[in-house]
């Protein structure tokens, strides 16, 4: 087997387990490195991403580093970098496993993720911002697609928030897009490739003045943006993680609801 470490003292090599993340996850794997790299200790040496994919790995199209900045419209570091991509089958998993457990190895690495998730995700990004913005984007995982038990929303509660956006039609309520193949919504569920539909929702939220639905991929990316979230889950962690991130997040929806009229006078009118 290649010795895919790299011994290079010149080179600090990071793991990001595409093949077993969400593309939530994956996202915040590589701010973590990128903000580990930019740290002044380390930007004097290279940075080695190795991407590790196999069969399952959602299809996000990335060969390489750049290609996954790109997908995520992250700004590219002025740092010097390279990647591999990998395949599971190149290794076995234990093996696997143990490379990524190195990553927690790097000198502060553990202490800037937990930064990142007490403050919030951000690098960068490339796309353009309106400076004034009045749209409200949203995506609740309806419980007959997607059922974890943490974050999807009932029927009943569907019919509360379209019956909210409709009392409330001066203000453009704009639904974000699923993936293809993808169920988890059933309001307005328009579908793009996974090639276009980041970059065509990371648009819509950084020009929207809030962003509404269940926690999960689309939350994470627009407090990426910095536009105030408003997030359902049941789950304390997730909970506990907005709030500090001076977010929002609601278990019921009609405690959602209250706090939305409030904020659209405050901020929509």
């Amino acid at each position: 087997m290649k010795d895919y470490l790299n011994k290079d003292k010149n080179c600090i090599v990071y793991h990001l387990p595409v093949c077993r993340s969400g593309i939530g996850d994956i996202f915040m794997e590589l701010v973590t490195f990128l903000h580990t790299h930019n740290l002044f200790s380390n930007r004097h040496k290279t940075m080695k991403l190795l991407m590790y994919y196999d069969y399952f790995t959602p299809n996000i199209g990335c060969d390489n580093m750049d290609e996954l900045l790109d997908f995520y419209s992250l700004e590219k570091p002025d740092f010097k970098y390279t990647s591999s991509k990998l395949r599971i089958n190149e290794m076995s998993s234990d093996s696997v496993q143990i490379y990524l457990q190195k990553n927690f190895e790097i000198e502060n690495l553990d202490k800037i993720r937990t930064n990142l998730f007490d403050k919030g995700f951000i690098w960068p990004s490339t796309i353009k911002k309106e400076t004034v913005k009045t749209d409200i984007s949203f995506m609740f995982y309806n419980h007959k697609f997607f059922s974890d038990g943490q974050k999807e929303i009932t029927d009943y509660d569907e019919i509360k928030f379209i019956e909210f956006m409709n009392k409330n039609d001066n203000i453009n309520f704009i639904p974000l897009y699923q993936y293809v193949n993808d169920r988890r919504s059933t309001i307005n569920p328009i579908k793009l490739n996974p090639l276009t539909v980041m970059k065509e929702n990371l648009q819509i939220i950084s020009n929207s003045s809030m962003v509404i639905g269940s926690e999960g991929l689309w939350t994470h990316m627009s407090r990426y943006l910095q536009t105030h979230t408003i997030m359902h889950t049941t789950n304390e962690d997730w909970e506990r993680e907005a709030l500090q991130q001076n977010h929002k997040s609601f278990r019921k929806m009609d405690d959602l609801l209250y706090y939305l009229k409030e904020k659209i006078n405050e901020i929509c009118s």
